[in-house]
Parts: C-alpha cells; structure tokens; sequence
C-alpha cells in the first residue's frame, strides 16, 4: 500500500533529510537543539547563507545558531553537515532519490497543458509526479520507478522543526532573498 504525502504545510528539506538526521541523532544518544539542526541543515545546503549572516544584521541569528550548534555538538554537527551535503548536492542522484526529493520538496505540480498548479497529495497519480519531475528540469522517469520510490519513502518521526523566532525572522529575511526556497 502506498504511503500517504504529508500535507503542503510540512514539505521542507527537513521532509526529505529527517528520517537520516534523526538516525544520527538515536546514535549519539543526546538531546539536539531544533534550532540548531535548522541552522546546520540550511548552511550545509547553501554556504552563502553563513557570509550573508556576517553582514547582514537581519540574517545574523541564522550564523549564531549555526556556531553555537558548532560549539555545542561539534562531530554530530559534522556528521550532519556530511550526509546533508552528500544527500541534498550528489552529482549522481538515484531515480528514486529525485523522485523522493521532490515529494518531499514540492507542495505543488506545475500547470500542464493550461491547467491550474495542483496539489501534490496522496492521491496525485504516479504518472503526474514523473511529468511534473521532467517539467521542473529533472530526467526522464518511469512511472513504476515513481511508485516504488513513494512506497520506500521514509519520513521523520518529528514532522517539522520548531526554530526560535529569531531564527524564524532570519529564515523569513532568507527566503525573501532567495535562499531557504525549501524550508
């Protein structure tokens, strides 16, 4: 049985990096700072955000959690750092990667043929997610490979991270530059 899409208001990259992130943590054993993963997460998936944070007073709080989470839990935040990097920028990504990237990225499939931007749900059909895939710049992909990478699909036990409001506000000024598109 296919596994349902979470609801538009929990796509983020924490979707598709969260249930690896939270294997890390299980193994480490301690406690980590929501704040602390969102800043890491964000950093490690585009290092401009950090110089951005050195001079722009409005996205400085997103560099002084990425340091104190530095500080803090200097090798878990490495590890983390290491698979985001590796997850989130492979040169070589899998079908199913991509596939899975983008459902847990994308809350909505571009217009085709004229029709209004959908939705992306559990009950979008397979064959809507390959289109939507190849009009978005991705390859081409067979829909029995869409199927089976939404039924693999392994999500976070935590459905989305609670963040500071500094950090909030930071992410909000972020976005409006271009940067936290999938947070």
């Amino acid at each position: 049985m296919r596994r349902k899409i979470k609801s538009p208001e929990f796509f983020s990259d924490w979707q598709f990096l969260g249930a690896d992130i939270e294997e890390i943590i299980e193994k480490w054993g301690k406690p980590v700072d929501c704040s602390h993963l969102c800043a890491v997460i964000e950093v490690a998936i585009e290092p401009k955000i950090f110089e951005l944070g050195l001079t722009d007073s409005k996205a400085r709080p997103m560099t002084d959690t990425f340091a104190a989470a530095l500080v803090a839990n200097p090798d878990l935040m490495l590890k983390v750092i290491q698979l985001v990097r590796s997850k989130w920028h492979d040169p070589n990504p899998s079908h199913s990667a991509i596939v899975q990237k983008f459902i847990t990225t994308h809350p909505f499939i571009k217009p085709i043929g004229g029709r209004k931007p959908r939705i992306l749900t559990e009950k979008t059909q397979d064959g809507e997610i390959a289109t939507a895939i190849e009009l978005d710049g991705g390859p081409e992909i067979a829909i029995s490979l869409v199927r089976s990478a939404r039924q693999r699909l392994r999500l976070p036990r935590l459905p989305q991270l609670r963040v500071s409001p500094e950090l909030h506000k930071a992410i909000k000024h972020l976005r409006s530059l271009g940067f936290c598109r999938h947070w």
